[in-house]
């Protein structure tokens, strides 16, 4: 099965076994893309330091 890879720039997801060359979206460089797994882990993380910096805000 093919991995789903997602463009960090403009979020087109392109599914193949490596990301492209380039998006077909934006223009932008392959190196631009992450696997949607990952993708998703990113988000999460991002999720969890705003939240964390929103603690820090409200003490």
């Amino acid at each position: 099965m093919a991995a789903k890879w997602q463009c960090k720039v403009c979020g087109y997801v392109y599914e193949g076994d490596l990301p492209p060359q380039r998006c077909p979206k934006c223009g932008m460089s392959g190196a631009n893309f992450i696997k949607i797994a990952e993708a998703h882990e990113e988000r999460l993380k991002h999720e969890e330091d705003l939240s964390q910096a929103e603690k820090k805000r409200l003490k």
